[in-house]
């Protein structure tokens, strides 16, 4: 049990930051990029960038919100067996 829940929380903390620095660093080209090309083509790849960006933020926390419900269903008192 130990090990399947450390490998999730590092699973879990890997995709977190893969994600922040994903956004992060398409945040910070095309903040760049929109000084060089058309402000209607930054503002269409912002809006994507935008929605992957929280899209994945949001799918990381509901898979976190998955982990904790499983973690406190195996802790949950089971009944007496020996009735």
């Amino acid at each position: 049990m130990r090990g399947k829940f450390t490998s999730a929380v590092c699973l879990f903390v890997y995709c977190l930051i893969f994600f922040w620095v994903l956004g992060f660093g398409y945040r910070l080209i095309i903040g760049s990029l929109s000084y060089l090309l058309t402000d209607e083509w930054a503002i269409t790849k912002a809006e994507l960038v935008r929605v992957f960006y929280l899209g994945g933020m949001t799918g990381c926390i509901a898979w976190l919100g998955i982990l904790i419900f499983k973690i406190l269903d195996k802790f949950k008192k089971k009944p007496p067996s020996g009735s």
